[in-house]
């Protein structure tokens, strides 16, 4: 009787402290349990977002978009106007298209812009370059070569792993424009002219060059040198002309001896001939303006 006793009180001792342990285990366990399963969920939230990143030529991020999986990407955030840009007044970019092009979000991803670029040059310059006293209208523009060079980048790369670079060259010197345009104005104040090249549409010459009339001004004769003897056929000249008398002077001699540019032929052109002469003579620098 004595050992049951006992039994039935070590028995009841133990029920007594499960009941008072129990409840505050299993409410352990439910917490535990609820926070395991809240931090697994926003684990799998968390997984679920990703961020797509547009970027520039230059490798600066234009757009940031934080989306769950299976969300459509907007391609309209990026402001790729704002990517056309003038290098130089002949070189320009622009926006061509994305490297990739995944309309929705499956991961964290970069998407690269890519661009075309045109560049204006000058290939080559009219061959023409020394001109007669008899030519007249427009400068000559044979052999005068100008280029548009566009190149896009690609999706595509090669076996080294470069982008391919499509590329197409359009000549475009027919529709660029020369300044001054005709010959007459070229040599209106000077034996010699630069001559400015102008794309289509431009203000800034590509390019320029220079032409010359074929003689040497003060050369009334045209025995190479400017001397006394041309001077004194300017004085002849002079003196002819002013009693109406035609000597024979043709339009190139007319040209030449004109060496003021006043648009009249008079001692003063016969005594800057001599001037010039005698610095020549003196080994001094001469010139005319």
């Amino acid at each position: 009787m004595k050992l049951n006793k006992l039994l039935i009180n070590t028995i009841s001792l133990f029920l007594s402290s499960a009941l008072l342990i129990s409840p505050v285990s299993y409410a352990e366990t439910a917490v535990s349990d609820k926070s395991a399963s809240e931090l697994a969920k926003s684990m799998t939230e968390l997984e679920e977002i990703c961020t797509i990143s547009f970027v520039d030529f230059y490798g600066n991020v234009m757009n940031t978009q934080k989306l769950k999986k299976g969300a459509a990407i907007d391609y309209s955030l990026p402001d790729t106007d704002s990517l056309k840009s003038n290098i130089n007044p002949f070189t320009q970019r622009i926006f061509s298209e994305w490297d990739i092009h995944p309309e929705t979000a499956t991961s964290d991803m970069t998407i690269n812009a890519l661009y075309s670029e045109a560049v204006i040059a000058l290939e080559s310059v009219p061959s023409k370059t020394v001109y007669d006293m008899d030519d007249t209208g427009k400068i000559d523009v044979k052999g005068l070569k100008v280029t548009i060079t566009i190149s896009t980048q690609t999706t595509d790369f090669d076996e080294q792993g470069n982008r391919i670079i499509n590329t197409e060259v359009t000549d475009i010197s027919s529709s660029c424009t020369l300044s001054p345009e005709n010959i007459e104005d070229a040599f209106e104040k000077s034996d010699t002219a630069e001559i400015k090249i102008y794309p289509i549409s431009s203000s800034v010459p590509v390019g320029s060059y220079n032409i010359k009339l074929d003689f040497i001004r003060g050369d009334v004769n045209f025995d190479g040198i400017v001397d006394a003897s041309d001077a004194t056929d300017v004085i002849r000249h002079y003196g002819a002309f002013s009693m109406g008398v035609n000597d024979g002077f043709t339009p190139k001699q007319k040209r030449v001896s004109d060496v003021n540019r006043d648009g009249v032929i008079d001692a003063a052109d016969a005594s800057d001939i001599l001037i010039y002469y005698s610095k020549c003579a003196a080994g001094e620098e001469a010139s005319w303006d």
